[in-house]
């Protein structure tokens, strides 16, 4: 009996053995991915055959050609040509002491006209030696009288406004004479010394302002509430 039981449990032991080599075989023919395949996805979480790694989204940086960066092609951007050297220059205190100091000149009133309208509306004035560059007066202080303009014309002028500018050719018919900014292509050199430019007297921003005693001496900006 006992020669039979040691038998019995021999062929068990083997059968065992038998079974555990039949399921390890079984595991090793299936490829990690097939059962990875089940495993939960998460966002910028990928399964991997030696874990779970996080992943990025793609970049910009990752898609040149697309309008990404990296190693695509690149536009080349264009050079824009810089301002006016002579404009680069000027001040507005230097240009109102040029003005100022002009006293043999003529005053002539320059005006600004906001793009796709009809009214001019004056800025201030213009003095040039001899009276011989009203023209190139204007349009090398244009930068300054269309910020000015801004600040004595708030509800007229606003700060995306284009504008052109003009001074004044007949003081009793108040005909306004446009300027182009070409004409500072034949001015001669040094001529911003000989120009100047008075704003309109703006007390909110103190603007071109004289004052005597804390008293305001010059003509108070009309568009400007006191």
């Amino acid at each position: 009996i006992y020669f039979c039981a040691s038998i019995m449990m021999a062929k068990m032991d083997f059968s065992r053995v038998a079974l555990f080599l039949a399921a390890a075989m079984l595991c090793s023919s299936v490829h990690p991915s097939h059962v990875l395949a089940f495993a939960p996805s998460h966002a910028g979480v990928s399964a991997s055959p030696f874990g779970i790694s996080s992943t990025q989204p793609a970049s910009a940086l990752h898609m040149a050609g697309f309008g990404g960066g990296g190693g695509g092609a690149q536009k080349k951007k264009k050079k824009k040509s810089g301002p006016d050297p002579i404009m680069t220059k000027l001040k507005p205190k230097h240009q109102w002491d040029r003005f100022l100091a002009l006293k043999e000149s003529s005053i002539i009133p320059v005006a600004v006209r906001v793009l796709g309208s009809d009214e001019w509306l004056e800025v201030g004035k213009v003095r040039s030696e001899g009276d011989a560059f009203t023209d190139i007066a204007v349009a090398i202080h244009r930068a300054i009288i269309a910020e000015h303009a801004k600040r004595v014309h708030p509800l007229k002028v606003m700060p995306s406004d284009l504008v052109e500018w003009a001074y004044q050719g007949d003081a009793d018919k108040k005909t306004w004479v446009a300027v182009s900014k070409d004409v500072v292509q034949g001015a001669p050199e040094g001529v911003e010394k000989k120009i100047g430019f008075e704003g309109t007297p703006d007390p909110f921003s103190g603007y071109y302002c004289s004052y005597d005693g804390g008293r305001l001496v010059t003509n108070v900006n009309p568009n400007v509430a006191s």
